[in-house]
């Protein structure tokens, strides 16, 4: 019985590993799929001054990110 309980235990753990390294293959898949388009984002936002000073934003320090918060108008 002992035996049998090490082994769940093992293929549980085993499990978990695999998945674990699903997880960053995928997220390191995302990274590269949208590179491009955060990249777009930040050049649109470049040429737009009042983007980085945008009310409550520039406490959350979310308005460092050029062209991901539009401006308050």
């Amino acid at each position: 019985m002992a035996e049998l309980k090490y082994r769940i235990e093992n293929v549980l753990n085993e499990t978990r590993i695999l998945l674990l390294g699903g997880q960053v293959l995928l997220g390191f898949t995302y990274t590269g799929l949208f590179r491009a388009g955060i990249r777009s984002l930040a050049a649109r936002g470049a040429d737009r001054p009042d983007t980085r000073t945008c009310g409550p934003h520039r406490r959350s320090g979310m308005a460092d990110i050029p062209g991901i918060i539009p401006p308050d108008r």
